[in-house]
């Protein structure tokens, strides 16, 4: 199995080895709503919220957020997403004294519901961009009962045959875990104790298959579940050593960060 094509885990160590991140203070972050806004009534899920906007929106962004700071955002961003009008994560100086301005507002093309990001950063020269408007970030997630599913994510027949054909089950796992389909998250654990039970798999694919164990326990919010998780991943972890563990030990940080922004999101 490639291990190039774990889609959580790799998506997000090469968005953390690629991008530079950028550090600000809390008191530069300013929630700007609008006055004709009526928030969309849902209680969304706290993993897929918290996964998806620190994967597909603040880290091509290169944004350096505290548990706290990304907290903040997510709140926001649950408690104003509106039909109505567009509102703002506005973040000062955030490069050469220039604002990163980050718009989201819930759009409703036909049935679906989608929730729009964007922001006047110019994906081409990674810097703050107010005219270019071709080249602008955006992104979009799809809303499925309480789910904020990434488009790319969502579930498709061709890839989960392609993955099955292929036996490539961590991504076949990833796949069922971060799609919209509800009854595809019954799937993951017997594929990821097939992989720690295999004694021919790779002990790396071992440790993803536990830490994504670690992400059925926060869709869940079992916190207790996780923190289990979190220990044998580190514990597991022991058996490797040269690139692979350091890659291993930026994926575990990744993870345990947003251990920790669920967690702090779930408490009053």
């Amino acid at each position: 199995m490639k291990t190039k094509n774990i889609i959580l885990t790799i998506c997000i160590l090469i968005l953390a080895n690629s991008i530079e991140a950028r550090e600000f203070s809390s008191s530069d972050i300013l929630f700007v709503s609008q006055k004709n806004n009526a928030p969309m009534k849902v209680n969304l899920n706290a993993y897929f919220l918290a996964h998806n906007f620190l994967t597909h929106v603040a880290g091509p962004l290169g944004l350096d957020l505290s548990a706290n700071e990304a907290v903040g955002m997510l709140r926001f961003i649950a408690a104003s997403g509106s039909l109505a009008a567009p509102n703002q994560i506005l973040i000062k100086n955030f490069q050469n004294g220039d604002d990163l301005k980050i718009n989201f507002r819930y759009l409703k093309p036909k049935n679906d519901i989608i929730l729009l990001f964007t922001a006047n950063y110019n994906v081409n020269s990674s810097k703050i961009d107010n005219e270019d408007e071709k080249n602008i970030f955006a992104t979009i997630f799809v809303l499925s009962l309480d789910r904020l599913v990434y488009y790319n994510d969502t579930y498709s027949k061709e890839k989960e045959d392609e993955l099955k054909k292929s036996d490539n089950l961590l991504s076949l796992s990833d796949s069922y875990i971060l799609d919209e389909l509800f009854e595809n998250d019954n799937l993951v654990i017997p594929i990821l104790n097939k992989i720690e039970s295999d004694s021919k798999r790779d002990p790396f694919e071992k440790v993803i298959a536990i830490l994504s164990k670690g992400q059925i326990a926060l869709i869940k919010n079992d916190f207790k579940s996780s923190e289990d998780i979190i220990s044998a991943a580190k514990s597991a972890m022991g058996n490797l050593s040269g690139e692979k563990l350091t890659q291993l030990k930026q994926i575990f940080d990744l993870f345990s960060y947003e251990h920790s922004v669920v967690r702090l999101y779930t408490e009053k």
